[in-house]
């Protein structure tokens, strides 16, 4: 499980994660960003990482225009959100075309 923060900085939207319920890869070393394609930044560790960058509040519960940063894999593809509910959000991660991706659900938390 993974908690991300959102958070507006001038018109745009940004999430970074703020707490993994495993925070260590199974060889007990902390989770960095190991896969990163600038080798710069791949000692930065997960918690705490920029992964959900440039969207942009499209209206009716959605944003987009985006991207989603994908660290274990060190991959960036497209990204929007839609609120299903006050408490739902259906985050999906696209390569191209939204129809080609992957969505999954958020709830969100208190604290």
């Amino acid at each position: 499980m993974v908690k991300i923060q959102i958070e507006k900085i001038g018109h745009k939207y940004y999430g970074k994660i703020i707490w993994l319920e495993k925070p260590n890869f199974p060889d007990g070393t902390l989770k960095t960003d190991k896969y990163n394609p600038d080798p710069e930044l791949r000692d930065v560790p997960f918690v705490g990482l920029r992964i959900v960058k440039d969207l942009e509040y499209k209206g009716n519960g959605t944003w987009g225009g985006g991207t989603l940063y994908d660290p274990e894999h060190g991959k960036n593809y497209g990204c929007k959100i839609s609120l299903d509910s006050e408490n739902e959000a259906i985050v999906r991660g696209y390569i191209g075309f939204t129809f080609i991706g992957k969505s999954v659900r958020f709830n969100r938390v208190n604290g």
